[in-house]
C-alpha cells in the first residue's frame, strides 16, 4: 500500500487475508485493508544483492519482499520465485563453463 506521496506504508497479502480476516470469522467487505494489512515489513533497496534479498526472505519466512528505493518509494515486488530463478541461472552458467573447461580439446594439428 502506498501513501499518496507514493511512500510504502505496508502489504496485504494472502496471509493476511486468511489468519486476519477469515480465521477471525470478519467480512472482507466490512474490512478495510488499512486495519488488517502488514505495517512493518521486511523490505530490500534496489542495490541489494539477490543473496542479501533471499536471506531475508528466509529470515522472515516470507515469499514476497517489496524494493524501495532510498527515499522509500515503491519499486516492484521481488518473489522468491524470481530469486530462485536467478539462482538456477547462475548454476547452470557454472555447470556449463566446468562442462567445456573438463571436455575442452584442443584443435589437432597433424604433423608434417
Amino acid at each position: 500500500m502506498l501513501s499518496k506521496d507514493g511512500k510504502f506504508l505496508g502489504i496485504f497479502s494472502e496471509r493476511d487475508l486468511l489468519k486476519r480476516v477469515i480465521a477471525k470469522g470478519l467480512n472482507p467487505a466490512d474490512i478495510k485493508i488499512d486495519d488488517v494489512m502488514t505495517h512493518e515489513v521486511m523490505i530490500a533497496f534496489e542495490n541489494e544483492s539477490y543473496e542479501e534479498c533471499l536471506a531475508k526472505m528466509k529470515k522472515a519466512q516470507i515469499r514476497h519482499l517489496p524494493v524501495v528505493d532510498k527515499n522509500n518509494n515503491l519499486l516492484g515486488m521481488l518473489s522468491l520465485r524470481d530469486l530462485m530463478d536467478i539462482s538456477l541461472d547462475e548454476k547452470t552458467e557454472k555447470i556449463e563453463l566446468l562442462h567445456s573447461y573438463i571436455y575442452y580439446r584442443p584443435p589437432f594439428e597433424e604433423s608434417k
